[in-house]
């Protein structure tokens, strides 16, 4: 199985990994976020660091049937230990009793997140948070070429139609400016690109 997410990506999708692993599929992933605490290199899976090196795992697979399998079967163990319901169960009321431990405390929100939905999206992004911060700084009146070429220079996630994008964000806050502008701004470039 490979499963070729990019970097930074906004999957949640890792139970398919676990399902084709629990069925004693070798998977081949990305050595990246989640997926490198998923697979032990080798022994339940394979990472792999860019196209070139997915495509001689996959040749290595293919050509040592029993390496193959043997990495399948580590995986199935693997997970169907890990993933007992009652060590799941155990692990819930462990962080249950730990978090019940903790002294009480106020969090203000609006504090953290803003009160506006474009302050929402700023408080989640990682590394393309400084354009589009810079971007909310200058106004809905201001779209200067440098802050306009930025945020087409995003990443490819924050430009997809859901998974908490700009035009996801756009599509549920219309009434936003800020989002409005950054949507537009995506839209011009998918529209150029067709």
């Amino acid at each position: 199985m490979i499963y070729p997410l990019a970097p930074y990506h906004t999957g949640t999708t890792e139970n398919v990994v676990l399902e084709a692993m629990a069925a004693e599929v070798p998977p081949v992933l990305l050595r990246q976020l989640a997926e490198k605490h998923i697979v032990e290199d080798g022994r339940t899976g394979i990472l792999v660091s860019n196209p070139d090196e997915y495509g001689k795992a996959i040749r290595y697979l293919y050509q040592n049937e029993d390496k193959r399998r043997q990495i399948g079967k580590n995986a199935r163990d693997y997970v169907m230990n890990k993933y007992l319901k009652e060590n799941i169960l155990d692990a819930f009321c462990n962080n249950c009793e730990l978090a019940m431990k903790e002294d009480k405390k106020i969090i203000n929100i609006k504090g953290l997140m803003g009160s506006t939905p474009a302050q929402w999206f700023l408080s989640c992004l990682g590394k393309d948070k400084g354009i589009f911060l810079k971007s909310y700084r200058v106004g809905a009146d201001s779209e200067a070429a440098k802050i306009h070429r930025g945020i087409l220079n995003c990443s490819p996630l924050m430009k997809r139609k859901n998974k908490s994008s700009i035009l996801h964000y756009e599509k549920e806050f219309p009434e936003d400016p800020m989002l409005r502008i950054w949507a537009n701004i995506v839209r011009e470039e998918t529209i150029q690109n067709e």
